[in-house]
């Protein structure tokens, strides 16, 4: 039996120079990792990006909605203020009495 020890021998010396196969799977799966944790970071910067983008078209649209109302509400105040401008020129002193004392006077004077 001393063939298989001198063969052992020989193994062991031949596959020092072979690179064992754990190696290489680890090699492998810590660069395959390494790519889905980038990947992973990548993509989640990519959806915050977008999320910003998101609400910062919303803050624009509302700011344009204030706006246009704050525009739309200086354009109104402006109408009834003209409109109260135009009526008041029409209105008279008002003067209250009664009845018979109005049917008294007879005829208006313009």
């Amino acid at each position: 039996f001393s063939v298989p020890n001198a063969g052992a021998a020989e193994v062991i010396q031949e596959s020092k120079y072979v690179i064992p196969w754990e190696l290489i799977g680890s090699v492998l799966g810590g660069c395959v990792g390494l790519a889905l944790i980038v990947c992973g970071v990548r993509y989640l910067q990519r959806l915050r990006k977008k999320a910003l983008e998101d609400k910062q078209k919303l803050l624009e649209a509302q700011r344009e909605a204030a706006i246009a109302a704050n525009v739309r509400g200086k354009l109104i105040k402006d109408q009834c203020t003209k409109a109260r401008e135009s009526v008041w020129e029409f209105q008279c002193p008002m003067i209250l009495m009664h009845a018979p004392d109005f049917l008294k006077l007879g005829q208006l004077l313009p």
